[in-house]
């Protein structure tokens, strides 16, 4: 049968662009749909104009703790809401030609502006552009914010990380229901620049699914910055008390408040954006937590593929990309090519940052594996204490090979030392290696090497070994 396109990739975030690119260059027919804006909401709505947002909060806090770092104290003018916005979108505008339908255009993919959805499991309607065809179909629709169910919240209006980029002016004081990753790395933000922030959360601690001895550093962190945080909480209902909104609130206790804000920020996580698909119509197995794939990212129907948060499985930009990758290997090169989770990389860019890869110690013993934990504290590396960044410590977790099963970091640039850990773990290299590497003085990255170094200095410069030196080179020892 002969098809429009060899590839149809539903939707323009960052797995549909990855494969798409990937495909004209290996010389496919591809086509692909978008209604909304171009590169998703990693561009749009999350990752860049997060990051950006956080960095400028970062610098003003710089500004107003100066004396921490031995400069003067001074008064520092309130925080422009509109300017750091405007900043906010300049970061995106610079990006988005990256993943413009110019770009795109011009590599030799036909990009079609409408939506989509399955007629069957070779074609796609569109609402305007009528139907086509496609030898391989592929799903990268991604993620919407989720909602909750609570009496006058749409009345009082709320923001989500899909409008909250909107804002024009800060407001006094904010509201974020939901301690998960972007609660709070939003809200730790905001309150750099001076807005009163109150957490609701449902569970009896914040970030719950991150290892708590690093959750522990980063609350202090938010208690410097007066972020108040009320646990395991329900939410009874939501109005407004003239310009301020009003969330009513039960604790496990029973005990019921009235929390005040100027803005509610809805951030309770994301779910997959595939309910208007017509999946059904093309057989393709799904649930309400998102598509069905095998390692291969390969659906139920055989030539129809998902990647991203689409399948709902891990919600990082990277692993969209990732994921997408794979799937682009089963499609053209017919390679059995099958995604591998075991070194799943992640950052929480909070201040200071959380950042983790591979298995956690919930996860081990779980398994039943035996570990061991290498563990080394910021306040030793030379670097963090000359920046008067102390706070944090990495965590090792590995096996009785001495190789890497999981690792944890919080402090500062967390993130920028977790691809060497990942390098380890991906390629199953023995730790020691790690002394074979010359880190330049002073890094934060030297860390790594001094908590490696610690545990083979216990094993090496024993007594039982320099007893042997004595004996062999006739040393006099101590």
């Amino acid at each position: 049968m002969d098809y429009d396109y060899d590839l149809c990739v539903i939707r323009a975030g960052s797995a549909g662009l990855t494969l798409a690119n990937g495909a004209v260059r290996l010389g496919l027919k591809t086509v692909l749909i978008e209604k909304n804006k171009m590169g998703g909401d990693c561009l749009n709505y999350g990752c860049v104009p997060s990051k950006t947002l956080i960095k400028s909060s970062k610098i003003y806090d710089y500004f107003k703790n100066g004396s921490k770092y031995g400069n003067p104290s001074f008064e520092v003018p309130k925080a422009d809401g509109k300017a750091i916005m405007n900043n906010v979108h300049q970061a995106i505008s610079e990006i988005a030609p990256k993943d413009s339908e110019e770009r795109y255009e011009k590599l030799g993919v036909e990009v079609i502006r409408d939506t989509a959805c399955f007629e069957d499991k070779h074609t796609i309607k569109t609402n305007n552009s009528g139907q086509l065809t496609a030898k391989y179909i592929a799903v990268t629709s991604g993620s919407k914010p989720k909602t909750i169910e609570l009496k006058g919240l749409k009345e009082i209006g709320y923001l989500t990380n899909e409008n909250i980029f909107e804002l024009e002016k800060l407001p006094a004081s904010m509201i974020f229901i939901g301690g998960g990753p972007i609660g709070v790395e939003l809200s730790m933000a905001f309150a750099r620049f001076g807005v009163e922030i109150t957490i609701i959360a449902k569970h009896s601690n914040i970030l719950h699914m991150i290892d708590q001895e690093a959750v522990k550093i980063l609350k202090q962190e938010m208690k410097r910055l007066n972020i108040k945080i009320l646990y395991n909480n329900s939410l009874i209902e939501a109005y407004r008390d003239n310009s301020q909104k009003v969330i009513k609130v039960a604790n496990n206790k029973e005990e019921i408040k009235e929390i005040i804000a100027d803005e509610v920020v809805v951030a309770v996580g994301r779910y997959p954006d595939i309910e208007n698909l017509q999946l059904k119509k093309a057989g393709v197995d799904y649930t309400k937590n998102g598509i069905k794939v095998n390692k291969k990212m390969q659906t139920s129907v055989k030539n129809i593929y998902a990647a991203g948060d689409a399948t709902g499985d891990y919600k990082f930009t990277h692993m969209a990309g990732y994921e997408a990758s794979i799937a682009l290997r089963n499609i053209v090169f017919k390679l059995p090519a099958k995604a591998d989770y075991s070194a799943v990389p992640w950052v929480l860019y909070s201040e200071p940052e959380i950042a983790s890869v591979g298995l956690s110690e919930k996860d081990l013993k779980s398994k039943g594996i035996q570990y061991k934990i290498l563990k080394s504290d910021f306040k030793d590396n030379d670097r963090a204490v000359a920046e008067r960044r102390k706070e944090g410590f990495v965590k090792l977790l590995i096996n009785k090979h001495d190789k890497i099963l999981g690792a944890v970091i919080v402090g500062k640039s967390a993130g920028e030392l977790l691809p060497l850990i990942n390098y380890f773990i991906v390629n199953k290299i023995k730790l020691r290696k790690i002394l074979d590497v010359i880190f330049p003085y002073p890094t934060l990255s030297e860390i790594l090497k001094e908590t490696v170094s610690s545990y083979y200095s216990d094993k090496i410069f024993n007594k039982t070994v320099r007893k042997i030196l004595r004996f062999l080179f006739n040393y006099q020892g101590n």
